[in-house]
């Protein structure tokens, strides 16, 4: 069932499990645990699953997406795909880690609705039981489907411990977020619908937005001005 072996001096443990004819929503290609040698490397390109990684000792590096990061103990990395990527060990300090690679679109999904899609790095997670707990669940033969919900349980609280970790990626323009951060702060003031439109065309030459919102209604029902429409819809 599980593999041991050593190639070139890196250690691996590690087991297929490719669930992929199975209900669940991720295909689990392997978990496993590695301790490198000094010139491991992994490079991918076109790549379509995920590799979530935790590093329990050593140090090593992730390129991926123009950036590089370095990663020590206690750390996560995790490329999402379609993310050409490298990950490899520091030649002094060869990292130990454990991994899990999967499929899945609603995983994508999940990293949305986290704020955390397109972040790779996460420092100082520490859960390494989490991980732990994977490199058991992968001992169980046969591999049914109730183990696979078992890890998409602890796949989510590693997500958690992330997302928890991280300050969530904005989705969207700078300009658009920087007009909804403004909107939510002025739902509770007595600010105009006119201030509004004044302060969202700020800094632009071309000074559209709030008028343009205002020609077309969209901000009427707020009436004249947000907290008004906030205390009428609270009492009725």
């Amino acid at each position: 069932d599980s593999f041991v072996f050593t190639f070139f001096g890196v250690k691996y443990i590690f087991k297929f499990i490719i669930n992929k004819n199975s209900k669940m929503p991720i295909s689990i290609e392997n978990i496993g645990y590695t301790r490198p040698n000094p010139h491991y490397c992994v490079k991918r390109t076109e790549n379509k699953y995920f590799v979530i990684e935790y590093i329990i000792s050593g140090k090593g590096y992730l390129e991926i997406d123009g950036q590089k990061y370095t990663i020590g103990p206690g750390d996560i990395y995790c490329v999402q795909p379609g993310f050409d990527h490298t990950y490899y060990s520091d030649e002094n300090e060869p990292f130990e880690k454990i991994w899990i690679n999967f499929f899945s679109d609603s995983f994508v999904d999940i990293f949305k609705s986290f704020g955390i899609y397109r972040k790779f790095y996460y420092h100082d997670v520490h859960c390494p039981e989490l991980f732990h707990e994977l490199l058991a669940l992968a001992q169980i033969s046969p591999f049914s489907d109730e183990i696979c919900f078992q890890v998409c349980s602890v796949l989510l609280q590693i997500i958690c411990a992330m997302a928890r970790n991280s300050e969530p990626h904005p989705i969207g323009s700078e300009r658009a977020n920087s007009i909804k951060a403004f909107l939510d702060d002025a739902m509770y003031s007595s600010i105009t619908l006119e201030e509004i439109s004044k302060k969202m065309d700020e800094g632009y030459e071309n000074r559209t937005i709030g008028s343009t919102l205002m020609n077309a209604g969209l901000l009427l029902p707020w009436r004249n001005s947000p907290k008004a429409y906030v205390v009428e819809i609270t009492s009725d």
